[in-house]
């Protein structure tokens, strides 16, 4: 699968900002900077995969103590976080994104 178009990436961070509280930190595969507008909350980009995610976790809990942190992938690049997909807390399942309350 290839980057989303803008369309899918206004879509993208308009169902972060709906299914995320407004203080929440949000982890994410995409580089791009247009979600981070349109979800109005506070994104850790660049994550691009299970591995990645182990090792920015515990730097996110650290930074920023007491806040709600979630991970947030389109659904065509689910498969690179499978077990994150399956332990975290699901928020939000649709064509727009998958959203997991991480712990």
């Amino acid at each position: 699968p290839g980057a989303p178009d803008a369309v899918h990436l206004v879509d993208y961070g308009a169902a972060l900002r709906s299914s995320t509280p407004v203080d929440a930190i949000i982890l994410s595969p995409l580089d791009s900077a247009v979600p981070l507008y349109y979800s109005e909350r506070h994104l850790v980009r660049g994550v691009a995969n299970e591995a990645i995610l182990k090792e920015e976790l515990p730097i996110v809990r650290r930074e920023f103590p007491g806040a709600p942190i979630y991970l947030a992938v389109p659904p065509a690049l689910t498969a690179g976080f499978a077990d994150a997909m399956k332990t975290g807390n699901p928020v939000k399942s649709d064509a727009d994104a998958i959203v997991v309350a991480l712990r």
